[in-house]
Parts: structure tokens; C-alpha cells; sequence
């Protein structure tokens, strides 16, 4: 009887490791500061890696988070960026705040916490020329009443709270003031005239 020999071989693979990155940030800063009756969320980064977005959570007891907003990250960047949002819906008491960085393996990390008081309503408020929705190519004049200072900062932010338009003016009160806006798209916006020591919101409707 014939034997057959089978020869087996054996091929042992080298498995390469796999490094997953997570997401690396470095904050500049993180503010939260009063706008009339909203608060302007701010913050800036040295450095990106892997950061896909930015989520802003709120609080009413420093515990007990929810998002308010998403702004995209840069992903991968070592240029200092600056980011704000604007928070139109502030609890009148107690409003905690905090960013959560996701990176692109879905792993989550979490700035430090700022604190703002209450929202109270200002009864100041403005003009704005022509009323109720603007033309996107139509002049864009703002009555200003008193609200401190004469140097105003006027801002204004999408309804999804990005800053679109930033000019500082000093003036004499009570005052009109024409604002060389932007081509904006159509939407809801929320212009704000704010100095070291008040500050007043008027929303306003972008039309074509």
C-alpha cells in the first residue's frame, strides 16, 4: 500500500496595527457673553486634529446638558480659527454652558463650563427701515434709541446663530444709522446694537 505524504503549510500572516486617532483640540479661549436678550457663545482653537464638528450644550443646574447648536470643525488644522453662536433662547435664570468636540471615529471630548445669569428683557428697542422684510439689495437704516455708551458694536447672526455682518460706529443718540449689509440669503436674522454696558436685539426678515 502506497503512503501519500500531505504537506501542510502554514502561512502566518502579520497583522499591521490600525491607529485610530481621536480628536485633539486646543481651546484658545471659551466665552458666553450677554446680547441683549440672547447670549453670544465664542470660542477659538490652536489647533484641530480629526475634529469633525462642534456641539453647544446649555444647562440650568451645571449638570443636565442638551444642544443648542452644531458648527462644523476644521478637521485637521494648525491656523487659529474663531467660532461664535448665538444662543436666542436663554433660560431666564441660571445658563450653563460647555462645547462637545466629536471626531471622526465618533470619540467625544468636552471643554470646560461657563457660566451666565439670567436673560432679562431690555424694553429699549430699534427701528429698523424698511419694516418687516428687507430686500436683499435694499438700503438698510437703523434707529438707535439710548443705550449707553455712544460707541456701538452692531452685529447680525442667522437664525441658526452665525455671525454674518460685525461694524463698530460711534454715534449721538438717539440716532439713524445706515448699515452697508452684505448680500444675505433669504431667512430670519437677528441684528444687535450693544456697547460696554446694554445692549438690544430686533430680528428681521431677508427677502429676495
Amino acid at each position: 500500500m502506497k503512503t501519500f505524504k500531505i504537506l501542510i503549510a502554514l502561512f502566518v500572516f502579520g497583522l499591521a496595527s490600525i491607529n485610530i486617532a481621536s480628536a485633539d483640540v486646543s481651546l484658545r479661549y471659551f466665552s458666553a457673553d450677554k446680547r441683549g436678550t440672547d447670549i453670544l457663545l465664542s470660542w477659538g482653537s490652536n489647533v484641530e486634529v480629526n475634529n469633525m464638528y462642534y456641539t453647544i450644550e446649555r444647562s440650568s443646574n451645571g449638570a443636565d446638558f442638551f444642544s443648542i447648536g452644531t458648527v462644523d470643525g476644521s478637521g485637521n488644522s494648525t491656523q487659529r480659527l474663531d467660532y461664535t453662536l448665538l444662543d436666542n433662547s436663554p433660560t431666564n435664570n441660571d445658563n450653563y454652558y460647555r462645547l462637545r468636540m466629536i471626531d471622526n471615529q465618533g470619540v467625544i471630548t468636552y471643554s470646560d463650563i461657563v457660566f451666565v445669569e439670567g436673560v432679562t428683557t431690555n424694553p429699549a428697542t430699534m427701528i429698523i427701515n424698511p419694516p418687516g422684510a428687507v430686500s436683499t439689495y435694499s438700503p438698510f437704516t437703523v434707529k438707535v434709541p439710548r443705550i449707553g455708551n455712544p460707541g456701538i458694536v452692531f452685529q447680525v447672526f442667522s437664525i441658526d446663530g452665525q455671525l454674518v455682518y460685525e461694524e463698530s460706529r460711534f454715534v449721538d443718540y438717539p440716532t439713524s444709522v445706515d448699515l452697508d449689509l452684505p448680500e444675505l440669503n433669504p431667512g430670519i436674522y437677528i441684528l444687535h446694537a450693544f456697547d460696554r454696558q446694554s445692549a438690544i436685539s430686533k430680528q428681521f426678515h431677508v427677502r429676495r
